[in-house]
């Protein structure tokens, strides 16, 4: 009986268990299954079978024979198939090592042949290696198959889950499939937070909305995907689901991602979403239906302290969507002015020190000239929601009101600044029914803030 023998130490890789042995297995029977597919040959179709009872599995492919060849290390014919799940060429005889070590009774048909992997000293290498007896068959087969001995019912139960095609939970109707590179989001509870690679689990996460089946390169131990790689693929295939989708579908898939307020696909704002103008539409529709008045959008981990100050209740949401309801949209930014610039107390003029209204007097006089004559008004010196405010106009009554802090009232040249700024306010407000705009240029006002100031001296 001929012993191939293999150039594997019984030692090579001694962190491999059973569990990586299987993945190869099966793995290797999916590859020879797309290989005959996309070869359009009735070769390859693939069989999985458990038998409980004997606890056997037995993993076979169909029409198929492999070469000797196939027990070298680095020798793969599934290197120029994209779809393939291993390209490294270490699956079978790595496996076999593994099932040999732990010994396990392993016995494969090639076709006409029957191997019997095991670990003997090797003269040649002076240490025990993984080799191979083989002998013909009378009759030949017609596949290639792998059987393992010793598999234990649970054990087959968890290992099933590793692969997509066997789970016996997956359904690909509650999957996106991405049209280009077949790439899926899982939207099934049971797989939130797996990742699978080309059907085959790579990893699992408790931080994540959905789950991952990717089309990617990996190394040889599958753990190439890191957390910042899969964000980044998770990303990259949502965005194109957001562009490729119909409104409706980009509003579900947003729901389902704000549902979990630690959704690790959108933690952050530097990811793949944040150029996708579907996922911001997304993002504001649904804010829209949901805001309520004095509630903002804040990033986990904002400073907080200020708005709650100004009165507003805020609502934590991913970063990713933080960014998307702030992008290319003033309101957030306007209602927090507005805020700042509402009035916690009116001070009654009486009240003021002889410094303060003596500045205040001063102020007024050199920014006379400065003051649009239609706004001219009254005059309240106020104590703003906002204590960086120092100026503000409004219209009130029929009447416009200059709004002047009474922080600012320390010097003349403060209360200058302060009627600046009320005028610049003024400015920028959009034009409503009995408010008219400044007369003035919004960049006028650096010179003639400066021309006020200069009546000073």
């Amino acid at each position: 009986m001929p012993v191939l023998e293999t150039s594997l130490s019984a030692d090579y890789q001694p962190q491999w268990g059973l569990r990586n042995a299987i993945r190869e297995i099966v793995s290797n029977a999916i590859d020879g299954e797309t290989r005959g597919a996309q070869e359009c040959e009735l070769t390859g179709q693939m069989t999985v079978r458990y038998f409980p009872r004997t606890e056997r599995l037995l993993v076979a492919n169909a029409g198929t024979k492999v070469p000797t060849s196939a027990l070298l290390m680095g020798r793969s014919d599934s290197r120029s198939y994209e779809s393939c799940i291993g390209t490294f060429g270490e699956g079978l005889p790595m496996a076999l090592l593994v099932l040999s070590r732990l010994a396990y009774k392993v016995t494969i048909i090639n076709d006409d042949e029957k191997w019997e992997p095991s670990l003997k000293w090797s003269d040649q290498y002076g240490e025990r290696i993984l080799a191979v007896k083989t002998r013909k068959l009378r009759q030949p087969k017609g596949l290639f198959s792998v059987e393992v001995e010793g598999i234990t019912a649970s054990e087959w139960e968890e290992f099933q889950r590793m692969f997509l095609r066997l789970h016996p939970e997956f359904k690909p109707e509650e999957a996106a499939e991405e049209p280009i590179d077949g790439a899926r989001v899982l939207f099934q509870p049971e797989f939130q937070g797996h990742v699978f690679n080309k059907g085959v689990l790579v990893t699992t996460r408790n931080d994540m909305a959905f789950g991952y089946d990717f089309n990617t390169s990996l190394n040889r131990d599958r753990d190439f995907l890191d957390g910042y790689n899969i964000q980044q693929y998770a990303g990259r295939l949502l965005k194109r689901l957001f562009e490729n989708g119909s409104e409706e579908q980009q509003d579900r898939y947003f729901e389902y991602l704000i549902e979990h307020k630690k959704s690790f696909e959108v933690s952050t704002s530097y990811g793949p979403l944040s150029t996708c103008p579907q996922f911001t539409e997304a993002a504001k529709r649904w804010w829209s239906h949901t805001k309520e008045d004095n509630k903002l959008p804040v990033a986990p981990g904002a400073d907080n302290a200020k708005l709650t100050q100004w009165g507003f209740e805020t609502v934590t949401v991913p970063e990713a969507i933080a960014e998307a309801l702030r992008e290319g949209s003033d309101d957030q930014e306007d209602v927090i002015e507005s805020r700042k610039r509402e009035v916690n107390t009116v001070h009654d003029q009486s009240s003021l020190s002889p410094d303060e209204k003596l500045n205040l007097t001063r102020g007024m006089k050199a920014a006379i000239h400065f003051r649009p004559k239609q706004m001219a008004g009254r005059l309240e010196v106020v104590t703003f929601v906002g204590e960086n405010v120092r100026g503000n106009y409004v219209y009130r009554d029929g009447k416009y009101v200059c709004q002047i802090s009474l922080s600012s009232l320390t010097s003349d040249y403060s209360v200058v600044y302060a009627i600046a700024e009320a005028v610049s306010a003024a400015y920028h407000e959009k034009t409503e029914v009995g408010r008219s705009r400044s007369t003035y240029a919004h960049n006028m006002v650096p010179a003639l803030l400066k021309a006020m100031l200069g009546n000073l001296d």
